[in-house]
């Protein structure tokens, strides 16, 4: 008996029912525009490859992605036919572009032809794609008229990319307001960019440098300004060349965040002792020397000055130390608000712990007063940075350490107490009232250790309230009940400033 035109009905009553079955669900009852702001922005979140389905689960969705041009303007340019056909969907929509070396001359030949829609473009490994691109800014800039970022990513090896960002006029692209160059040649004499809002310039090599005061000229006309990153490749190594009368400050009201790494410590100080940053928020540098005399009055003038009056956590490493909000994560690659100082030197881990030792006391007691929480990590004290910390964090109330061996702690705490053990004059940190260990391990030994400093405090007026540890170092019944008895909470929460918890 030959059942396939049986199977073939059923088949179709099964489409039909889940057809039906579909209609009634709760989403599909939801208007096309609604529909369509909600596959928006489950492309923002998912990658190309879990979003495009949904234009596959039934008719009505199909009909819906596809008429939502702004949808397909992310095309995937390492896969030729669907940048076509995502080329082809977004219509009229503003094009958001990314290219690399691996992209097919035939997608990069349908991207340049759809030049006018692009507003962001993006390049890594420079191919000749970017000199087709620079010859439209060159001769008909005007199609490029919506294009607002450009991002260019080059080569490890500049010797290569000798003639990749060419002196273009970039003043006439109407709209840019970004602009990242990484890697690359660089005339700069394209600037002043009056519109930008943002500029990165990182390790980027100049055909010719710059004396660091014709710098700050053009920045004095790009008042518009948001973020700034600036390499040491930039500046003319012969000097801070002719200050002219007239460049008494820079005034770059906007700007919230200033990177300048690896700057020669008294152009850095003229950059920051010249610049007026009242919403500055992010300044990271780096300390090379271990002079930096000139920098000591520009740092603290620029954190008073700025917007850096939320930074209560002083982070201490050793390598670097930050000065962050509590709603930063402490330890993250990439920070946002906060002051960063990285210290560099060849020599030794001893020289980076000097050199924090000498920079913490340099600025103001008015920043330091504003720290409650001291985070320490991968670094152990000296006796001059205990006395450091115990002389200018009157405020502190939390420590966190995290790799770190807690005698050096023990010996932070006892600081002052051991000379002083029956009155509160002199105890460092007295208001402080919670202590995080992240560790490894912890001895019994060590444990006796931390108790009799912990009655030490209680006796001197400046008692702990709460510890809070990870299972590694989790004492004994004993230990706990000696914590219980000095008052003390025992828990594995860590504060809301940590981003480490400790494992239940």
């Amino acid at each position: 008996m030959n059942t396939e035109p049986l199977s073939l009905v059923q088949d179709d009553d099964l489409r039909r029912k889940n057809t039906q079955h579909n209609a009634c669900a709760p989403i599909s009852k939801l208007p096309d525009e609604l529909l369509s702001e909600i596959f928006l922005l489950l492309a923002d979140l998912c990658p190309l490859k879990s979003w495009f389905t949904i234009n596959l689960i039934c008719e009505r969705w199909r009909n819906v992605a596809v008429g939502t041009c702004s949808l397909w303007s992310k095309p995937p340019t390492y896969h030729h036919d669907l940048t076509v056909l995502m080329l082809e969907r977004s219509k009229g929509a503003d094009l958001h572009i990314h290219l690399s070396n691996i992209d097919s001359n035939a997608t990069t030949t349908a991207i340049m032809g759809q030049v006018e829609r692009i507003q962001s473009l993006s390049v890594m490994q420079p191919t000749e794609l970017l000199e087709s691109f620079f010859d439209i800014l060159r001769t008909s800039p005007h199609r490029a008229a919506r294009l607002e970022s450009i991002r260019i990513h080059g080569p490890e090896d500049l010797d290569g990319a000798s003639d990749l960002v060419p002196a273009i006029s970039f003043r006439q692209l109407p709209r840019l307001c970004s602009l990242e160059l990484s890697r690359v040649k660089f005339d700069w004499e394209v600037l002043p960019l009056p519109a930008l809002t943002n500029l990165f310039l990182e390790e980027v090599e100049p055909y010719t440098k710059i004396p660091v005061f014709q710098l700050l000229e053009r920045l004095s006309q790009m008042s518009y300004l948001e973020n700034l990153k600036l390499t040491s490749t930039l500046f003319s190594p012969s000097g801070l060349g002719h200050i002219p009368s007239s460049l008494t400050t820079v005034a770059l009201p906007h700007l919230s965040s200033l990177e300048i790494p690896y700057i020669d410590h008294q152009q850095l100080e003229v950059i920051l002792s010249r610049m007026k940053l009242p919403r500055l928020r992010l300044l990271q540098i780096v300390i090379e020397y271990d002079d930096y005399s000139s920098l000591k009055t520009a740092i603290s003038s620029t954190l008073m000055n700025g917007d850096f009056g939320a930074c209560d956590v002083l982070v201490v490493t050793s390598d670097w130390l930050r000065l962050i909000p509590s709603t930063e994560d402490a330890l993250a690659a990439i920070m946002s608000v906060g002051l960063e100082a990285t210290f560099i030197h060849n020599s030794s881990y001893s020289w980076n712990v000097s050199v924090a030792t000498k920079f913490l006391p340099d600025l103001s007691d008015k920043i330091l007063s504003r720290v409650t929480q001291l985070v320490l990590h991968d670094m152990f004290p000296s006796d001059r940075l205990r006395h450091v910390f115990a002389s200018h964090l009157p405020c502190l109330e939390s420590i966190a350490v995290e790799d770190l061996a807690i005698r050096p702690l023990v010996n932070l705490l006892n600081t002052h107490t051991q000379h002083v053990p029956d009155t509160s004059i002199g105890i460092p940190f007295s208001n402080l009232k919670n202590i995080t260990f992240d560790q490894r391990k912890c001895d019994q030994e060590t444990w006796e250790e931390v108790l009799n400093c912990f009655r030490l405090r209680r006796n001197s007026g400046a008692p702990i309230q709460r510890l809070c540890l990870n299972k590694f170092v989790w004492p004994n019944n004993g230990v706990l009940a000696s914590l219980n008895d000095l008052g003390i909470a025992v828990d594995h929460r860590v504060g809301p400033s940590y981003t480490w918890h400790a494992q239940d």
